[in-house]
């Protein structure tokens, strides 16, 4: 801390070599470098897709509690990672959609110029429809497979994609039939960006009903899936990050949590101290423990049964 600069540099080595370094200084001026196999890339998202990671953290809970938004966020996140074509398809819908919210309030809409960022909206919000269209299956079969795993079978939970349109054509109608009212409002309301995932049992979303547990069972499950996910699209298993969720789990989804882990290449996992966790850190003999101290780095000797 409190240093002018610092770097950053790692090498990855399944399957392909990658080797990405990140540099950043505040003196003279603030300056932020990324090169990706020491060649020098201009935005953080060309890194997109060139490791493959899954993060588990407290705020997972998000994915669940708050809504549709963070639900398409998580299921944009993993098939960006194995898809690029359908990252750059987001990014041209969302500034396309940025555009015609802009002409929406307005005074005068400019009707020539929202045709053209309808236009936009059309075709790549379809294509992206179809894509989460065939790629969610994937997940919600390793999702509700999980789930029953993780609760013994008590919980029977479901995974549902909601488009908010049928076909290209339903889409063109929407906008039209709703112009009006967007004027209104100042936004688009129709697209992919209104699309829904249902998460839950006998059409009652799991917020209606869930546990903290439950609520915890599915983000663990959700999280399960998208490493399988990306392991049977990709050939290659994912890197697990662990910020310190192990103390939030009961003894059962503690278990489910270890087979998880056990079965990953590699995972790293961050936590302030290790009392409470002695039992499941002796779940895997072959851990490395690293204490960082006053911006010192060191190798702390593993714990003994």
């Amino acid at each position: 801390w409190n240093e002018k600069f610092f770097h950053l540099s790692g090498l990855f080595l399944e399957k392909r070599n990658i080797k990405i370094e990140i540099g950043f200084e505040k003196e003279p001026m603030l300056r932020r470098k990324i090169k990706l196999n020491d060649d020098l890339i201009k935005k953080k998202s060309d890194l997109i897709g060139q490791v493959f990671t899954v993060i588990f953290s407290p705020s997972d809970l998000r994915i669940i509690e708050d809504g549709p938004t963070e639900r398409r966020r998580f299921i944009d996140s993993f098939i960006s990672m194995s898809d690029h074509f359908y990252f750059e398809l987001l990014q041209d819908y969302n500034r396309a959609l940025k555009q015609r919210n802009a002409l929406l309030k307005q005074k005068n809409v400019n009707e020539n110029q929202m045709k053209i960022w309808d236009e936009m909206l059309i075709k790549k919000g379809f294509e992206i429809k179809n894509i989460r269209a065939s790629q969610i299956p994937s997940l919600k079969e390793k999702y509700e497979k999980a789930v029953r795993m993780i609760s013994d079978h008590d919980d029977e939970m479901f995974f549902l994609y909601k488009p908010n349109f049928s076909s290209r054509e339903d889409f063109e109608n929407k906008l039209k039939e709703r112009v009006v009212r967007d004027k209104k409002i100042g936004f688009t309301s129709v697209g992919i960006h209104r699309d829904e995932i249902f998460i839950g049992n006998n059409n009652r979303d799991i917020l209606e009903f869930g546990s903290q547990g439950q609520k915890r069972s599915t983000v663990l499950a959700l999280k399960f899936g998208a490493c399988e996910y990306l392991k049977e699209r990709t050939g290659i298993s994912p890197i697990i990050l662990i910020d310190d969720v192990i103390r939030e789990l009961d003894v059962k989804r503690r278990e489910f949590f270890i087979k998880l882990i056990s079965s990953a290449d590699q995972t790293f996992f961050t936590t302030t101290d290790l009392n409470g966790i002695e039992e499941f850190i002796m779940c895997f003999p072959d851990m490395q423990i690293f204490e960082v101290t006053n911006n010192q780095i060191k190798e702390v000797a593993a714990l003994v049964a």
